[in-house]
């Protein structure tokens, strides 16, 4: 065997040494990523470069080959991944902070909305809701061991999360070349049946913008900041929720209209607000963290007035002390923003109601009918990919080359919407508490936007896909039917109010049964009551 082979043999076996990022491979679009990759490819390539001009003695190098030395943690193979992405470092046992810390930029860099970290796992990363394994090497339990403890900054985190306890905090590093600039992340630790499980929620370098999130028209946006009362966002988990509410908090602290000091309370701090200087914002803000600042969720919101906040953000109501205590903030004449997990808007207050005992949901559906401003339920859905007949490259027209086409980054929101005005706020009055779902869901379809008019919307611009219209009608058809048979209704008959309100333009009926049958159309030709997507007034719906 020559040399040179053996030499090769060994690097491959031993795996000690970073390989470079080569373009076109372990790189989706076939270029150069961003500047956090390319800094960790060039730093590789060095590394290779001097190893390769380094001269290996023929005797040492066949002693390494014929002890055959595994690798330090199990591979994974491309095949079994189902990713050409790859991070462009073999992970170096036991992994290093500062590895740690490149893996992670490099994540960011290639659009990660969460990373997570696994004993017996390569290290996996969700982008535009595909899950994608990055690592060809597998962590042990020391590693994930090493990423909480470092992570949280106190050595004995890691001990705390073995004996049952599940962590959440904010953990931030340093970008190479930004003097005061930090990737933050949201982190939870918890103990599972492989050892310690960590998910990194990646945070926006910048505050979101209103202005830049899609379809929020003129009239919601201003319905978005009223006098008093509660805005509720709901969704899933990673649906944007505390994006949308750091979006509305940013044009707030930033609008003389409003002029009005911010208290907010999460867990941990997601978006940092002081990044705006004082000379920029109209008003005092204050963020606290949950078991740091302040003891627990109902505890901190309970001082919230008391330090004359006169427009407070709860990050999560997940628990009936925490929305009693929100509640009665509420009552007191400040307006309150949070987060509740639903899957529509109607389910949003029920789920609120449902969260006190039997005897006190009354006077809880009281409180919120009175004191409800908005609610949006949000969802993101993957977005569709363009068509071009340039996405493999080509000539142009003029003879010059066409870059190959891009992945549209990002996902579509789509939104529920129902503002709540003086006229609907009285109706809701007059709705018994045991109708309050069907009601509120054909209030949506009467008054504000359902989940399938935004989706149709959407579709006929061409962000979303048939086959994702296809599957939302039939999720919103599989609801209802459960709606139908749990009120003890009879679908298609005079008292089946909901059904006569949602087929009242025949659209979502006839688009659900295409879609049953294999041939979801788009449904451009429908009529759409509010053009631009605004959000009509209870008295142009007769509400």
């Amino acid at each position: 065997m020559s040399d040179s082979a053996l030499h090769n043999m060994m690097i491959r076996h031993v795996r000690l040494l970073p390989q470079p990022c080569v373009a076109g491979v372990g790189n989706e679009s076939g270029t150069e990523s961003g500047a956090v990759s390319r800094s960790i490819s060039q730093a590789a390539g060095q590394t290779v470069g001097q190893t390769s001009a380094r001269a290996v003695s023929l005797s040492a190098a066949r002693s390494a080959v014929s002890v055959q030395s595994a690798p330090l943690a199990p591979s994974v193979s491309s095949a079994s991944s189902g990713s050409g992405l790859r991070f462009p470092e073999p992970l170096i046992h036991e992994l290093s902070v500062d590895q740690l810390e490149r893996l992670l930029l490099w994540c960011v860099d290639h659009r990660a909305s969460d990373i997570v970290f696994c004993p017996g796992d390569p290290v996996w990363m969700q982008k535009d809701g595909v899950w994608l394994a990055v690592t060809d090497s597998v962590l042990t339990e020391t590693e994930t061991q090493i990423v909480v403890n470092e992570s949280s900054g106190q050595s004995n985190r890691a001990g705390m999360v073995k004996t049952g306890h599940s962590l959440d905090y904010a953990y931030a590093i340093r970008i190479p070349g930004e003097r005061l600039l930090r990737q933050r992340f949201r982190v939870n630790a918890t103990s599972s049946n492989k050892g310690l499980y960590v998910v990194l929620r990646v945070l926006p370098r910048s505050l979101p913008r209103l202005e830049d999130m899609e379809d929020l028209s003129p009239d919601l946006v201003e319905a978005l900041f009223p006098a008093s009362g509660l805005v509720v966002v709901s969704g899933v988990m990673g649906s944007g929720k505390s994006t949308l509410l750091a979006a509305i908090l940013h044009k707030a602290l930033l609008n003389p209209r409003v002029g009005r000091q911010i208290l907010t309370l999460e867990d941990p701090i997601e978006f940092d607000f002081s990044s705006i200087s004082a000379d920029r914002r109209v008003a005092p803000v204050t963020q606290s963290a949950v078991h740091i600042d302040v003891e627990d969720w109902p505890g901190g919101v309970r001082t919230l007035t008391r330090r004359k906040g006169e427009i407070v953000m709860v990050g999560e109501c997940r628990d009936r002390m925490t929305l009693e205590a929100l509640l009665a903030t509420v009552e007191q004449g400040v307006t309150a923003y949070t987060t509740v997990h639903a899957q529509d808007v109607p389910q949003t207050l029920t789920r609120m109601i449902h969260a006190f005992p039997e005897e006190e949901r009354s006077a809880v559906a009281a409180v919120l009918k009175a004191n409800i401003r908005v609610l949006i339920h949000q969802r993101l859905v993957p977005r569709k990919r363009p068509c071009l007949a340039a996405a493999s490259g080509g000539v142009g027209e003029t003879g010059s080359s066409v870059p190959r086409a891009r992945e549209v980054p990002g996902r579509v929101a789509l939104r529920e919407i129902l503002v709540v005005g003086p006229e609907l706020r009285r109706h809701l009055y007059t709705i018994p508490d045991e109708r309050l779902l069907q009601e509120v869901r054909a209030l949506v379809s009467q008054c504000g936007q359902s989940l399938l008019e935004d989706a149709r919307s959407k579709l006929a611009r061409g962000l979303i896909s048939e086959d994702t219209y296809a599957a939302l009608v039939r999720e919103q058809q599989g609801q209802h039917r459960r709606l139908v048979f749990r009120s003890g209704q009879v679908p298609g008959s005079d008292r089946d109010r909901v059904t006569n309100t949602r087929t009242n333009t025949g659209a979502d009926t006839n688009a659900g049964q295409n879609a049953r049958r294999g041939r979801a159309r788009s449904p451009a030709s429908s009529p759409v009551p509010f053009p631009g997507n605004r959000i009509p007034t209870p008295s142009e719906q007769g509400c």
